[in-house]
């Protein structure tokens, strides 16, 4: 599953070209493709912390699931990939968490997205590389298991609140590296 967010100014250009002279217009997409790629990379570090928080996970786990594509002066637009599977509850437990105490308490700990709750029916096992999973019984059968999930990435990245994040830090970024970009590129010749 892979989640994208698309940032795109090119109808923010159009009233600036106006403005400017001729040869500062041949400057114009150079300096919005570099202030594109400062301000998507400033409002991917907003995105990684707000669904790091919505998650309960730590932001270096959010963000090895991120890619930044740049822009390019052919195409203005940047975009942010969310990519990943659901991450197992095992993710979202202490590290005090044993097999003993989940099966004393009828279930595994574990706080994913913020809310600290007690799993019924699941239990700490290992996979045969020695990692540890939850895992709920789907019936009898010893063998009849399926992995408890705890959320993932990709969804929580599209999520209203995130989403919101992105927006606000976009919205405050944008014009400050336009600006930075334009005095750089569209310098008076001496």
């Amino acid at each position: 599953m892979a989640a994208r967010f698309a940032i795109s100014v090119e109808h923010d250009l159009v009233a600036l070209k106006r403005s400017l002279k001729r040869t500062e217009r041949k400057q114009l997409p150079k300096a919005a493709q570099a202030a594109l790629n400062r301000a998507g990379r400033s409002t991917q570090g907003a995105g990684v912390k707000a669904a790091a928080r919505e998650l309960g996970l730590k932001q270096k786990a959010v963000k090895g699931a991120l890619r930044f594509f740049q822009a390019r002066l052919g195409r203005l637009t940047a975009t942010i990939k969310a990519r990943g599977r659901d991450l197992n509850l095992i993710r979202f437990t202490t590290p005090g968490e044993t097999r003993a105490k989940a099966f004393k308490r009828g279930g595994v700990r574990a706080k994913a997205r913020g809310v600290s709750k007690t799993h019924r029916g699941t239990f700490i096992g290992f996979t045969g590389r020695g990692r540890g999973v939850v895992f709920r019984r789907l019936s009898k059968v010893r063998t009849h298991l399926e992995s408890v999930s705890g959320g993932s990435v990709p969804r929580t990245f599209v999520s209203p609140n995130v989403k919101r994040a992105i927006d606000r830090k976009f919205a405050q970024r944008w014009p400050v590296e336009l600006k930075r970009a334009l005095a750089r590129f569209v310098r008076p010749t001496r």
